[in-house]
């Protein structure tokens, strides 16, 4: 896990000079969280919920170069492609980075690089 990764927040935005962003994405990505079918209350998890990721994205729109590491198990396809259409949809240069596992909706997501790059023992 990145030293800039808390606990229990799957994905971590930070700047990197006056143009530049890095993102982290460690986790499941899903729609929304997913809720305990008993009690009610949201499970925990490091899960990628993709209307609060793209509500902190924007905040990237005027950025120049962005990289994005990930390292996800996958989750719900269409909101992996939510994620890479609107990484597309930016005007920054992407270079996305597989972590470590970029499976299923992961891997749309790693698709959105302009350039990518595995890292040795990666999957994908």
């Amino acid at each position: 896990m990145p030293k800039n990764m808390t606990p229990g927040r799957p994905y971590t935005i930070a700047m990197v000079g006056l143009n530049d962003a890095e993102i982290n994405l460690y986790g499941e990505v899903v729609q929304s969280r997913p809720v305990d079918w008993w009690t009610g209350q949201p499970m925990g998890g490091n899960f990628i919920c993709v209307d609060e990721f793209l509500r902190d994205l924007e905040e990237l729109s005027t950025k120049d170069n962005i990289t994005v590491h990930i390292n996800s198990v996958g989750g719900d396809f269409y909101a992996g492609l939510a994620i890479y259409n609107r990484l597309r949809n930016l005007s920054a240069s992407i270079t996305t980075i597989n972590d470590g596992l970029a499976a299923s909706a992961g891997s749309i997501i790693f698709m959105a690089g302009d350039k990518r790059k595995m890292h040795a023992g990666s999957n994908l």
